[in-house]
């Protein structure tokens, strides 16, 4: 059994650590825009709070896929998979 070398330069832990951050990240930046968003959309301000809901659920879904994607790939072809999720997601909405 190969043990962990517990380097912080270690590219899986970096690759790893940085996934980690996008929901905590996601909610810090979106927040501070959602008056923004209501008045630039013209939308109600509960309507604007339901994007932060949806966000959450993306999050949490997002959970449910990596936790037995990782269990069945190895922890970096399941990073290389899941990182390029946020990416490709906005692309495939904007067409």
């Amino acid at each position: 059994m190969r043990r962990p070398s517990g380097r912080s330069g270690d590219p899986l832990t970096v690759v790893l650590a940085l996934l980690t951050v996008f929901g905590p990240i996601s909610m810090d930046l979106y927040l501070p825009v959602l008056p923004t968003l209501t008045s630039e959309l013209g939308a109600a301000t509960a309507t604007a709070q339901l994007t932060v809901t949806a966000c959450l659920i993306g999050l949490a879904l997002g959970q449910l896929v990596a936790g037995p994607l990782s269990d069945r790939l190895e922890a970096a072809a399941s990073a290389a998979v899941l990182a390029s999720l946020p990416t490709s997601a906005p692309r495939r909405c904007a067409r």
